[in-house]
């Protein structure tokens, strides 16, 4: 066990930092191109952006994710099956895109880039013919080989996005980023893996997996309308410079919240997918896990809360405008998606895919409501209240889900969900004062984020759970110093 929980503390170090890197890239990296493009192309490449994403999310069959959490010993022919789904699922990505390009476009009022649309139909075609070695060695705990071949392009593109963005200033130098991205993505997943590149068919094997990816799939597309319907619904009612603002402090709120789920989902699965046996423990860190996230959830919603607006204006110019009600709860949104982590990590790890995609369609619903809404002639931010209302009832699903059919407590999200929604109103309230409004953007700002990190903090060092992991984590870190006369420990290195 102590050895089990070495490695968790470890790989969660590493997948941690190497998430945060990869997120932080991204972030920096459409930073810089934002500030030295206009807004309306910011929302060109951000609507290029979702289209790959719509196509990658309506072909997800979880392949990568059932790797991580299957215990069968002969990994190699589950390895090489999963080639054959990826390779299919890049060609019928790519094909589609293609073929949707005209479409897409004309929802989202942006006939010119038609080419550009068709061209991104590359990026899923390239992804399929990754090397899934990345995902089989996080069966036992290691990071490392993912998070290198993760965190190399982002860092390698993001060195790139200055020089190319002065050379094409609009949509096309962050429709070059994504392809170079991608392309070396799949480069460094090959020169990564320890298992030689191998196609198979199984059809029983096969059979296992589509029941575990069927799911997901439909997961996927109301995935895709969960993280950019908005966006869909403000390119098609408001504009492509509004969608170009929105963007913006949409990769600022969700770039906390993707670091999380994804550290989580690569975490928590296989470590609670090895306690099965062990009802109590596992029910102990699903508890632990979702008071810990509790932490950035608070933080996130103060910050956004508090002041929003100028905290985007202060990172990406006062040309990326919206209203501080639209910034407020795309935070509250994401800060209720934090919380939705560990309901969806205990699914995943207990083949429970559904409660994850019901918690999904209830978030999607929301999106439809936002859709008619707009179209009456509400202001954006209406939609983005009734998104994150959506969260809401989204977590309240899932956790309803997995407490009905795992015998997970639900009583354990009641507490962190009322105390985010209590501290966005507080927030809010705070924003509307005299004393806060006389303040410049800059220091509204800095108080936002000063405000949000207090919240965070004091949220995390009140749980004994936060302090027990940190004290964990530290302990193991520090090196052992051997007793005398006593054999040196073994030392075994993470490999990727």
């Amino acid at each position: 066990m102590s050895k089990r929980r070495g490695q968790l503390l470890k790989g969660g170090a590493v997948l941690m930092v190497g998430e945060a890197v990869v997120q932080l890239c991204g972030l920096v990296r459409n930073f810089l191109v934002a500030r030295l493009i206009l807004p309306e192309q910011f929302g060109i490449a951000a609507a290029l952006a979702m289209s790959v994403s719509l196509v990658e999310m309506l072909s997800d069959l979880g392949a990568g994710r059932f790797l991580t959490r299957a215990h069968d010993e002969d990994g190699e022919s589950w390895l090489a099956i999963a080639h054959g789904i990826s390779i299919i699922r890049g060609c019928v990505g790519g094909l589609l895109l293609v073929m949707l390009a005209g479409p897409i476009a004309a929802l989202m009022k942006m006939p010119e880039a038609t080419w550009a649309f068709r061209m991104v139909g590359l990026v899923p075609a390239m992804r399929g013919l990754t090397h899934n070695q990345i995902w089989l060695a996080q069966r036992e705990l290691r990071f490392k080989a993912f998070v290198s071949t993760q965190a190399a392009p982002q860092i390698l593109t993001l060195l790139a996005a200055y020089p190319l963005a002065k050379l094409l200033p609009d949509f096309r130098a962050l429709l070059w980023l994504l392809m170079a991205n991608a392309a070396l993505a799949v480069v460094l997943s090959h020169v990564a893996a320890r298992k030689p590149y191998r196609l198979a068919y199984d059809r029983e094997r096969f059979r296992q997996l589509l029941a575990f990816g069927m799911p997901l799939l439909g997961d996927g597309i109301l995935m895709f309308v969960v993280l950019h319907g908005e966006r869909i619904v403000i390119a098609n009612t408001y504009g492509k410079t509004l969608l170009g603002a929105y963007s913006a402090a949409f990769l600022l709120a969700w770039t906390p919240s993707a670091i999380l789920g994804r550290v989580g989902l690569g975490l928590g699965v296989p470590q609670l997918a090895s306690l099965r046996a062990n009802r109590e423990a596992r029910d102990r860190q699903y508890a632990a896990g979702v008071r810990i996230l509790a932490a950035p959830a608070i933080g996130m919603a103060v910050l956004f809360g508090l002041s929003g607006r100028d905290f985007v204006a202060s990172i990406f110019t006062d040309k990326y405008d919206l209203s501080a009600a639209l910034a407020a709860f795309l935070g509250l949104g994401q800060a209720l998606r934090i919380l939705r982590t560990f309901p969806t990590v205990i699914a995943v790890a207990e083949s429970l895919t559904l409660a994850p995609m019901l918690g999904n369609l209830a978030r999607a619903s929301a999106v439809g409501v936002g859709w008619f809404v707009a179209q009456a002639g509400s202001p954006a931010w209406v939609v983005l209240a009734i998104g994150a209302g959506g969260e809401l009832v989204a977590l309240a699903v899932t956790a309803g889900l997995t407490r009905a059919k795992l015998k997970v407590p639900a009583i354990s999200l009641v507490g962190p969900a009322a105390l985010t929604l209590g501290a966005f109103a507080l927030a809010w309230l705070a924003s509307t004062s005299a004393a806060v409004e006389h303040l410049g953007v800059y220091l509204r700002s800095a108080l936002g984020v000063l405000a949000g990190g207090t919240a965070a903090c004091v949220t995390l060092c009140l749980d004994p759970s936060a302090r027990h992991l940190i004290a964990g984590f530290l302990k193991h870190r520090r090196p052992a110093t051997p007793m005398t006369g006593a054999p040196e420990a073994a030392v075994t290195h993470e490999a990727g």
